[in-house]
This record gives structure tokens, sequence and C-alpha cells, in this order.
């Protein structure tokens, strides 16, 4: 089966769009998935075109009548915009009921990320430490005892800040740039490299299964 196409090819967006998705095949049926995994005769079908409003990784592939599938074809679209606007802990602990109004960690590609960052013995769970937030400053976190709170914020008086500054870090209101300005530059000028692999194979002790930051593999 021929190779399926897309309208929109990988790389950096900052707004909305839609995929369009063909096959030279046009018996052929397109499957695609937005987790990282192949897409197989059980993927979701492309009937429409598919709307795309914050970092994917678009897999596609096209499954033609008594023939051999195609080659699994991957596109990422990174939004480097969103990650200003990421929320800070504390994030909803699955492991609890309690806590359920709490924002939900980012979720690159339709995975959440870990709401902890490994463990440390100088974390309680009724401490507030400086520089994690993990609650009110005076109530428990949601984590367990000895739990480093994830942070995957951006603190709003550093890009909310609407003071130009130049180079040197100096307030300049005619030629400086607001830290907003300078970290949408910055993060588009960051070599990007997307491995794109099936969770199960992902080479650490979890199987796939909730691959997180503070795993090797």
């Amino acid at each position: 089966t021929p190779d399926p196409a897309v309208s929109v090819q990988r790389g950096f967006f900052s707004t909305a769009f839609s995929v369009v998705m063909s096959c030279q095949d046009p018996a052929a049926v397109i499957r695609y998935t937005l987790d990282g995994s192949v897409p197989l005769t059980t993927s979701p079908v492309y009937t429409a075109p598919l709307g795309i409003s914050g970092t994917a990784v678009l897999r596609l592939g096209a499954f033609g009548l008594d023939k051999v599938p195609s080659r699994t074809i991957t596109h990422s679209y990174l939004f480097p915009d969103a990650v200003v606007n990421q929320q800070s802990p504390p994030y909803d602990n699955p492991a609890r009921t309690t806590d359920n109004t709490n924002p939900q960690p980012p979720s690159p590609g339709g995975l959440p990320l870990p709401i902890a960052w490994g463990t440390n013995s100088t974390f309680t769970a009724a401490q507030t430490l400086p520089g994690f937030p993990t609650g009110t400053g005076t109530s428990p976190n949601n984590l367990t005892a000895g739990q480093v709170p994830a942070d995957y914020g951006m603190d709003p008086k550093i890009h909310a800040d609407p003071t130009l500054y130049n180079d040197a870090g100096a307030v300049d209101p005619v030629n400086g740039k607001t830290n907003l300005e300078r970290i949408r530059t910055a993060l588009r000028a960051l070599p990007a490299l997307s491995i794109s692999r099936r969770r199960s194979s992902c080479g650490c002790r979890c199987a796939g299964s909730r691959c997180s930051s503070d795993r090797r593999g």
C-alpha cells in the first residue's frame, strides 16, 4: 500500500490547524494514533480533517485491500509557546479522590507527565518547602511522604512581566524586549528531535505503562 501523506508537515507552531490525510490508493483505509504507538487495524480510522491545537505526535498508516500495509509515517507538531502556559502544582493525583479540582499535569502526545519527580526523605506529606509549591502554604500536599512534587509551570512573575529589557538586562523601553519574547525565541532556537516508539519497548521496568521523567531506560 502506498505511504499516506499529510497536508501539514512536522514542525513548530503557534496556532491551531487541521491536518488532511490522503493516500494514492483511493480504496485504502488510513488509520492513525496520537499516543506514539504504531497504527494497527484497530486504530482510529481517518474520516475528516484532524484538528491539532497542542503538541502532538501523529502516526498514520494506509491499509489497502488484500495488500501489505504501508510504512508508518510520523509527524511531530510542537507548540513551544504552550510551555509558558503550563499549570503549576499541585496537580490532580489519580490515587486520591479529594483533589479532583486540581489541574492535570501537561500531557504531551496525550500521555500525562508524572506528578512527582522521584523521592527524597526531606519531603513530608505535611511540608511545603521553598521553591516547591505543594498545595497551600499551611496545608498538607496531595502526595505521599517522601515524594518530590513535579513542577511544570513557569513563574508568571517572569513571563508576564511587561517590562522591556536589553540584552544586558537593563530596562530599555525603546529597543528592549519582554521576557516572554525572549522565552519564545529561545524555545524555537533549541534543537528538537522527536523519537516515537511503542510504549512497551521503552526499555524500563514499567513496561511502558507509566514511563516518567524520573526513570532511565
